[in-house]
């Protein structure tokens, strides 16, 4: 699908801290104290050490994220030479890939979850496809499937969940169904894992919803948006993309962007939050993650870890 070198990974964590000096302005002070609380004194061995570590430090502050964070287990999708998979550090995977730090989890997940909610809205009865680009050993797409279930639930919607995951190794398909189908509330009928890479086969599918581990370029090179992710976008409904943007600096911007039906545009969601009060409630299902936001969140998390 995409080289190693393009899924979403920081290469230096020392390189990123240099730059925060740049970003410091653009979120709260209130934000930042947060995210760099995190992991200075929390060692969590379990799960739900783990969960409750992003919790109390306010990187996990929606009941449903935090009920995925208890429910799935790092465990089941790292390698059994990890020797604490709760750690705040990318897990190594087969292949030279990466299971995503928790910190980057809970960040995205919960942009991911107003963004979902927001899905569920209106009188629309057809099912929310969601995808899933990259998906490893299936970490996401089960939180992806959890957390869909949960807001499914507490809206009391009756809505069908498919869950579709693209990945470009073989050998992780087996490997994502058996470390999801561990999880005995997650509904394996909603889950299809395949083996494909996107930019060379077609995806009959369109969806309301795609997360992706691989980065693409905006426009020009290639791979890039336009190219093969508007394609996979339900042409009918208004649909989210949380995608990790490489600039021209190769540096990536993990970056939420909405697909407008009536403009037929899928345009980056920056600068929709106006209320600088909004950042502090984190209840929009847009927040200006771009533009260099979410990494000075990354950044400060982990910053105290070296």
């Amino acid at each position: 699908m995409l080289s190693n070198a393009s899924r979403l990974q920081p290469r230096n964590i020392r390189k990123f801290i240099r730059h925060f000096s740049q970003v410091k302005s653009d979120i709260s002070d209130e934000l930042l104290v947060s995210a760099s609380m995190s992991w200075m004194s929390d060692k969590p061995t379990t799960q739900l050490e783990l969960a409750d570590a992003l919790k109390r430090n306010n990187l996990v502050y929606t009941p449903e994220v935090y009920e995925v964070f208890k429910k799935v287990d790092r465990a089941l999708f790292c390698n059994d030479t990890n020797e604490n998979p709760y750690s705040a550090d990318p897990d190594l995977l087969d292949h030279g890939q990466k299971l995503t730090s928790p910190v980057m989890q809970a960040i995205a997940l919960e942009v991911s979850c107003a963004a979902i909610e927001n899905l569920f809205a209106g009188p629309n009865t057809h099912p929310i496809y969601i995808a899933d680009i990259g998906f490893g050993y299936g970490c996401t797409t089960a939180m992806l499937t959890l957390l869909t279930q949960y807001v499914r639930d507490r809206l009391n919607s009756e809505r069908e969940i498919k869950v579709f995951g693209y990945e470009i190794y073989k050998d992780f398909v087996d490997i994502g169904y058996k470390s999801i189908s561990s999880i005995p509330e997650i509904d394996m009928s909603q889950i299809t894992l395949e083996h494909k890479d996107i930019q060379v086969e077609k995806v009959s599918e369109k969806f309301d919803f795609l997360n992706s581990a691989c980065a693409f370029y905006y426009e020009g090179k290639s791979p890039c948006i336009s190219s093969f992710i508007t394609p996979m976008i339900n042409p009918e409904f208004t649909s989210t993309c949380l995608i990790p943007v490489i600039r021209p600096d190769g540096e990536q911007d993990l970056t939420l962007f909405r697909y407008d039906p009536s403009t037929e545009q899928i345009t980056a969601n920056v600068d929709s939050v106006k209320d600088p009060q909004a950042l502090k409630t984190k209840r929009s299902p847009y927040l200006p993650i771009s533009n260099f936001t979410m990494r000075a969140l990354f950044t400060e998390a982990k910053a105290k870890m070296i």
